[in-house]
């Protein structure tokens, strides 16, 4: 009988580590993967208080993580300009009916998809108005800098200038990303993970500017 209940006694211990370490593992790939969880529910409810939309400069951020929050839909694609991005407002942004949208986009239209500033302001100004008529908020930053392309940087700035003058003129706040992330040659060295694409260091600096915006906004 002794030697049953000390059977007992290791069947239940190696049960409670067994336990215990699932426990661990749960909450650690919780932790990990947090983001991808909120991101998960959010697509599955179908309503979030927040959306991010544009390239992959947005979708490469764990917005939710750095700034504490669980209602902002990450909904920016890879590799998309914003000849791309105007047509899919509806499913991308509008479907989830969000208080604020939040737009950076134009770095591929001027680059890879070697698209004109002119070519780039009209899809920009379809993609403004579609937002305005819809009567969402919407706050845009501004097109980042790559890093060391003189090139890139004048089309950017081009860019960027008519932006400012354009969303004045339709009372769209605008931010400029490239005050906390860029220098005089484009994306600060220490924060390019590549020409066009950031480090986590960067991310979470541009969060830190972000978050108060936001929730300024949202008042």
């Amino acid at each position: 009988m002794l030697s049953n209940v000390k059977y007992l006694k290791i069947l239940l211990g190696v049960s409670l580590l067994v336990n215990l370490i699932l426990l661990t593992g749960l909450v650690f790939g919780a932790y990990h993967f947090r983001e991808r969880i909120v991101q998960a529910w959010l697509n599955w409810s179908g309503n979030a208080k927040i959306v991010f939309y544009g390239d992959s400069i947005t979708a490469q951020g764990q917005w939710n993580v750095l700034m504490r929050r669980c209602d902002i839909r990450n909904s920016a694609i890879p590799g998309l300009g914003v000849v791309h991005l105007k047509d899919d407002l509806e499913k991308a942004v509008l479907s989830f009916q969000p208080e604020l949208c939040v737009f950076m986009g134009g770095i591929n239209d001027l680059t890879i998809l070697e698209r004109s500033v002119e070519e780039t302001i009209e899809d920009y100004k379809s993609l403004l108005l579609q937002l305005k008529n819809a009567q969402l908020k919407t706050l845009v930053q501004l097109t980042l800098y790559e890093r060391e392309s003189p090139s890139t940087k004048v089309k950017v700035e081009r860019l960027n200038e008519w932006l400012v003058a354009f969303c004045d003129s339709l009372n769209i706040p605008v931010v400029d990303p490239n005050r906390w992330l860029s220098d005089h040659s484009g994306l600060q060295k220490g924060l390019a993970g590549d020409r066009t694409h950031l480090t986590s260091e960067a991310y979470a600096q541009w969060a830190t500017q972000l978050q108060p915006i936001l929730e300024t906004e949202l008042k």
